[in-house]
């Protein structure tokens, strides 16, 4: 360690032509221990050390009262404001931090250290560097005798077996070059609506002595800041513009007594939304027919947001055709890239067929809402169609047209109808139903086979083979009594 602290004694002949200079050692973190553990006696050690060297030390005292009054857990806390600080309270040149990990028993050992020297003045580092060493390889190194244990190892490690490498100078500033540090911005909203609260949290360092006034900027609006007593938290509130976009709060700080200003731009951002987030849902898998969705067995839904905003949450709810709601799903974040609905309730059921309603809402960070509704209409069953022969004008026909509970539209259809010995009477197809279809004069059958195929638009399908159908006869043509002239019945006539 004599060559780190020659390294130090150089940093200290260059501001002040051989002169003594005061020196702040922060407590080592001790790295083997875990958390924020610190290695008191290492750093007492260090602080021999220097004295050794001929340096002022900073009590020990004074180090751990700094500490406490800036809430710094550790020296891997301190940054350059807190290093210009203890500078200025305590009156010191240099600030040595750093952490030290020791691991030791009876027969083995090693302790490594690292180090950085800061300036008292600028609060920049200037230096640094590292070492270590072990029982079982010091043996010839100290040349006089073997170590006892880790306390020996500590000692030669600080006092012998540190190698700087580099030659250091330094510059000394006549002057900080912070005043003032904002640790965090924090707004309560990012995004709101017009009128809605903002709340701004701000944590602020001073180098010296703080600000008298504190206030941001919105456009031309000026919103002041209030200190929470001297915790260094400043607080305001103000009802949000009404005019939608994105506003930038810029700040200032006033010391009246000596007159000076601090401008400081764009720390932080809120965007003011008024409209509802342009949701829209597709839906795949489906047939539309009369502005209404059909689907057989499961639907794909597909929501999307026209611009770019974030949201907060969404939900989307399945109703009945009574407005009862049979399912939901839903979570924080941005829209999901698809759903699937399988046509069960909430408790994994299957919902027999009809009509449903898909609600889909979607939040923003503001609050606004919007809802989209789709109506479907579930069809999963088999198709049901009605097959009859029927008599018109005494001619014969087929007539097939779909049940009641049938409403998805039929998209094609195919029916054979013959005679029991096999003889064809009719074959045809279409794509549209009801229809009705002449039949070749059956004569004096009594019945007919039909085979019958239809498929809706939905890929339900019926299929029938030899279905038995009866014919219904024509009626015979009333004749006129040749006896008679009219059909009128004429009182007193024979």
């Amino acid at each position: 360690m004599r060559q780190l602290f020659l390294a130090i004694l150089l940093v200290l002949m260059g501001w002040g032509e051989g002169q003594g200079r005061m020196v702040a050692v922060l407590p080592f973190d001790d790295l083997s221990a875990g958390g924020n553990a610190l290695n008191l006696s290492f750093t007492a050690e260090v602080r021999e050390v220097l004295r050794e060297q001929g340096l002022e030390i900073v009590s020990p005292e004074k180090v751990n009262s700094f500490l406490a009054e800036n809430r710094l857990r550790a020296t891997g806390y301190i940054d350059s404001l807190h290093a210009v600080k203890l500078g200025m309270e305590t009156g010191c040149d240099l600030i040595v931090v750093g952490s030290v990990t020791e691991k030791g028993c009876e027969k083995e050992g090693a302790v490594g250290f690292t180090y950085t020297i800061l300036d008292g003045v600028t609060g920049k580092p200037v230096f640094g560097g590292s070492g270590a060493m072990s029982l079982g390889g010091c043996i010839g190194v100290l040349g006089l005798r073997e170590p006892n244990g880790i306390d020996d190892i500590r000692a030669t490690l600080l006092r012998e077996n540190l190698l700087v490498n580099k030659s250091l100078t330094a510059t000394r500033t006549s002057q900080p070059t912070e005043l003032v540090r904002i640790n965090g911005v924090a707004l309560s909203k990012d995004v709101v609506q017009a009128g809605q609260p903002i709340e701004c949290r701000m944590v602020v360092d001073f180098l010296q002595k703080s600000a008298t006034r504190v206030f941001a900027r919105i456009n031309d609006e000026v919103i002041p800041f209030a200190a929470e007593g001297d915790t260094g938290f400043y607080r305001a509130l103000w009802p949000a513009p009404p005019e939608e976009g994105d506003y930038d709060l810029s700040f200032e700080m006033v010391w009246d007594e000596t007159g000076e200003e601090l401008r400081l731009g764009r720390l932080a951002r809120f965007q003011v939304i008024n409209t509802p987030p342009p949701l829209k849902i597709d839906l795949k898998n489906v047939r539309t027919f009369n502005q209404i969705s059909a689907v057989k067995d499961q639907v794909l839904i597909v929501p999307s947001l026209e611009d770019s905003r974030l949201l907060s949450h969404w939900s989307m709810a399945i109703l009945n055709a009574d407005g009862e709601e049979v399912a939901r799903t839903g979570q924080d974040g941005n829209l999901p890239p698809r759903l699937i609905w399988k046509g069960k309730d909430k408790s994994n059921h299957s919902l027999s067929d009809g009509v449903y309603q898909i609600a889909f809402d979607a939040w923003d960070y503001a609050g606004n809402r919007s809802r989209v509704q789709r109506t479907i209409l579930r069809q999963s069953q088999e198709l049901s169609v009605n097959l009859t022969a029927i008599v018109d004008n005494n001619l014969p026909y087929m007539h097939l047209a779909p049940a009641a509970a049938q409403v998805v539209p039929v998209e094609s259809w195919s029916l054979r109808v013959m005679t029991s010995e096999g003889d064809t009477l009719l074959h045809q197809k279409g794509d549209a139903l009801p229809v009705k279809l002449p039949l070749r004069d059956p004569g004096k059958i009594s019945h007919v086979l039909c085979d019958l195929e239809v498929v809706d638009i939905l890929g339900n399908r019926v299929t029938l083979h030899n279905q038995r159908v009866t014919l219904e006869k024509p009626k015979e043509p009333a004749t006129r009594d040749k006896k008679f002239s009219s059909w009128a019945w004429v009182e007193g006539s024979p």
